[in-house]
């Protein structure tokens, strides 16, 4: 009785095993830093955003520890909007004392823009003018459990401790 018991867990390990994806689900977040001379603009975001107003030519990105040093000194600001080419490509920050024009650094739609990691050349509108600055965005990654690989890893525990079992008496068992 005691093998076939174990043996079925076994067997339906095995079969759990195939039929769920025991993988890792990304959380990434991507890091933004333009550099022009000696104005910059660095912010974080995720690397899906839901893009929260729709502006004429772009879309607004809510967005975590924004900061720019400009001619205006150094300012924080909340969200970024990003331009489509008829808008001039780039971004600008929340504040406007950083705007970049460029190529467009997402692609996709407005309405959900995928951003990759890269370098972009754009020209920052400074003080002195249009000036060359540089956008590069790098992607941070952490790996979260999926409930598949969770629920595997329970199975397993319990065929385990099952097996244990099987070779030995169990606590509360009585030996003839």
């Amino acid at each position: 009785m005691g093998r076939r018991v174990v043996h079925n867990a076994l067997a339906l390990t095995v079969v759990l095993a195939a039929g769920l994806s025991a993988g890792t689900a990304r959380a990434d977040t991507l890091l933004f830093s333009f550099v022009s001379g000696s104005d910059s603009a660095s912010w974080e975001q995720s690397s899906n955003p839901t893009p929260i107003d729709p502006t004429a030519n772009g879309f607004v990105v809510d967005v975590q520890d924004g900061t720019e040093t400009s001619f205006a000194g150094t300012n924080s600001f909340p969200y970024v909007i990003f331009q489509t080419d008829a808008g001039g490509g780039g971004f600008r920050t929340q504040t406007f004392f950083t705007i970049a024009t460029g190529p467009e650094i997402f692609t996709g739609t407005e309405a959900d823009p995928v951003f990759s990691a890269g370098t972009y050349d754009l020209s920052y509108l400074g003080q002195s003018g249009s000036v060359p600055g540089v956008l590069t965005v790098t992607v941070e990654s952490s790996t979260v459990p999926e409930p598949a690989s969770l629920a595997l890893l329970a199975i397993g525990l319990v065929v385990v401790m099952g097996a244990g079992c099987w070779r030995r008496p169990c606590l509360g068992t009585k030996m003839a």
